[in-house]
């Protein structure tokens, strides 16, 4: 009988994943700023990462890592600041 209730739930996961505008804006809105904030502790510990590799006598290795870093905020910031897609 549960699965019955987990396949039902799938269902309707499924089909508000299909059509956003079964999604309330505020859970969108929560979700971003969580994946933004997510994003930026992860791009935080890449730099901290990058000192701490320099400091201990590893500049190459640091220099890729800092490349990375800067690379995932740009994107990061750029997927901020992008315009909303019209809808067709």
């Amino acid at each position: 009988m549960p699965d019955m209730h987990m396949r039902d739930k799938l269902r309707k996961v499924t089909e508000a994943a299909q059509k956003p505008d079964q999604v309330p804006e505020h859970s969108k809105i929560i979700g971003l700023r969580l994946f933004f904030i997510c994003s930026f502790i992860g791009i935080f510990g890449l730099f901290a990462f990058a000192c701490t590799l320099w400091f201990y006598g590893h500049p190459l290795g640091a220099v890729i890592t800092l490349l990375i870093a800067l690379s995932f905020l740009y994107m990061t910031v750029k997927l901020r600041s992008a315009e909303e897609i019209p809808k067709p």
